[in-house]
């Protein structure tokens, strides 16, 4: 990084303060870093024109820029951005597995298989669904003996 002596201000173009937070063009933490310094830009111009009603002039801003670019100041961007990216992933996570729909769960209820506990059986649930079975049983044999058996 070329360091610009504080008191060179025709220097401090966008440019050169990308090229300061980011040296090359592959380095995310540089961006990240450039886009933090670059919000507390936009925060410093907003707050400048709420104390005081007007813009801030080119030398307040060129004031701004040289306090934030110093040596420490960058380090402390990179610090935030590389804490805000966090360490980077080993291995994707693996996919939840994926349970197949019973023909028992159509009737809702209780699960039959308790989820904290796989090997045992929710008897609660079994006698629930078996009991919606039942019912579904009954009614579709009277629907038939009203609806198509005809009486002699």
């Amino acid at each position: 990084m070329s360091e610009t002596p504080p008191g060179d201000v025709e220097s401090l173009d966008e440019a050169a303060i990308l090229a300061r937070f980011a040296p090359g063009e592959a380095d995310p933490a540089g961006l990240v870093a450039y886009a933090l310094h670059r919000r507390a830009l936009i925060a410093f111009r907003s707050e400048f024109t709420r104390r005081t009603g007007t813009a801030p002039s080119a030398e307040a801003e060129q004031a701004f820029l040289i306090s934030e670019t110093t040596p420490a100041r960058l380090a402390a961007y990179r610090e935030d951005a590389l804490r805000r990216l966090g360490p980077p992933p080993t291995k994707p996570p693996e996919p939840a597995p994926r349970r197949r729909l019973r023909w028992m769960a159509v009737f809702g209820g209780p699960p039959m298989l308790m989820p904290d506990q796989p090997d045992k059986v929710n008897w609660r649930g079994l006698l629930y669904r078996l009991g919606m079975l039942l019912l579904a049983v009954i009614a579709t044999s009277l629907l038939l003996r009203v609806l198509f058996v005809r009486p002699l």
